[in-house]
């Protein structure tokens, strides 16, 4: 009944959220699956941690005006977790490109172009917190 349809829609929020953070995670998983497929699997984490953080529903209460104020103030509108999630995740893929990037063939320089253009995304989230 609605517990159940609550449930179902927090799931559903989930698996969205899982989906489009693991396409995000495509051009890492692609460029590292053979040499360094550690990296892939490390970025795929990540990328759960970070739609579990963001589909999960809010249970304190926000009463506190200081932090209200501070959050309008610098318009960081993510918790620090989330933010380290987002930086680890833009090193990872920042490794990723590094270490991909000697070979001189062209799809190797679009793959190390991906990578460091996702890199350059989530550091840049991570840092300012959006």
């Amino acid at each position: 009944s609605q517990i159940f349809q609550t449930a179902m829609s927090e799931l559903s929020e989930r698996a969205a959220g899982i989906l489009f953070l693991q396409v995000l995670n495509l051009p890492l998983l692609l460029t590292s699956f053979k040499s360094k497929p550690g990296l892939g699997y490390a970025g795929a984490a990540l990328m759960f941690t970070l739609a579990f953080m963001t589909a999960s529903k809010a249970h304190a209460r926000v009463e506190e005006s200081s932090k209200i104020q501070a959050a309008k103030r610098t318009q960081v509108s993510t918790s620090l977790g989330n933010r380290m999630v987002r930086i680890s995740k833009g090193l990872l893929d920042f490794y990723g490109a590094f270490s991909f990037s000697p070979s001189s063939l062209l799809l190797n320089w679009f793959g190390s172009f991906f990578l460091a253009f996702c890199s350059s995304i989530w550091l840049t989230t991570g840092y300012y917190g959006q």
